[in-house]
């Protein structure tokens, strides 16, 4: 489980570790924002979460970071296109609700 992890800091370590091209790091950065984005889900995969926020381009980039990782040769992985889809997904304020934004509030008037 460990501690919280600040968003912030585990979306830096996930950008720096794409422009490095490094995809361990990637992938260890992308449980970070994992972790903080859902504490509750413990052990939730990059893979499971991408899934969570309804974003197919995210989990098929988190797919190659994970093979590219476990591979006996990294040299051929290329980090800028996950971070480009994080960014683009991170910003089109997809919620892990299927797409759909969430009320920071409940309706004053709901209906009955």
């Amino acid at each position: 489980r460990g501690p919280p992890v600040d968003l912030r800091g585990a979306e830096a370590a996930l950008k720096h570790a794409c422009r490095s091209s490094d995809p361990a790091a990637a992938v260890a950065a992308l449980r970070g924002i994992a972790r903080a984005r859902w504490p509750e889900a413990n052990g939730l995969g990059a893979a499971e979460w991408a899934a969570r926020l309804d974003a197919p381009e995210l989990e098929r980039a988190i797919e190659g970071a994970q093979r590219a990782a476990y591979a006996a040769e990294t040299a051929g992985w290329e980090g800028a296109a996950l971070w480009q889809i994080y960014r683009g997904v991170r910003r089109s304020g997809r919620r892990q609700n299927g797409g759909a934004r969430t009320p920071p509030l409940p309706s004053l008037y709901p209906a009955r």
